[in-house]
């Protein structure tokens, strides 16, 4: 019976040093997924980014997908890592539509979007005054125009 407090005491600093093990793996994951949650922003910011390099786009999307329950298929990863360069402000590229009576959109970045997610377009015109949205396969030359905002599609090298 003497040795029974001596087991008590082994069970009860067995115990602790479980809840402290526990405790430091909680907070060790805890950790990893907060900052899981910031490189989950940075890339999101990236891809929001009309500045964004191809580079750092297709490294965004990387995070994104290693970090997502459910892996994105092929296409989505494709459609992610394409973006459409700066917007052309006053500038139209008339010709080789996609569709004879284009989209509507409420802005540029809109019609910019549309474009990324088209595998068929390569460059877009946005009219100012209709809310029309010409998404083009090919990229046809660049003309002067007050109420017209273009951008071509960024390709992978």
């Amino acid at each position: 019976m003497a040795d029974q407090p001596s087991w008590v005491a082994v069970a009860v600093a067995c115990v602790g040093v479980l809840g402290t093990l526990g405790g430091a793996v909680l907070g060790y994951q805890s950790g990893a997924m907060s900052v899981n949650k910031d490189y989950v922003q940075i890339a999101m910011n990236n891809l929001n980014n009309d500045k964004s390099t191809p580079e750092l786009r297709e490294w965004s999307v990387e995070i994104l997908n290693k970090l997502s329950p459910v892996p994105m298929n092929s296409s989505l990863i494709q459609k992610l890592s394409m973006a459409v360069g700066p917007l052309e402000a006053r500038t139209n590229r008339q010709g080789n539509d996609i569709n004879p009576y284009g989209l509507a959109a409420d802005n540029p970045q809109m019609c910019a979007q549309m474009c990324a997610q088209n595998d068929k377009c390569d460059a877009m015109t946005f009219i100012e005054s209709t809310h029309s949205c010409w998404l083009k396969h090919g990229v046809p030359p660049s003309s002067p125009n007050p109420d017209m905002i273009s951008a071509v599609k960024a390709r992978k090298s």
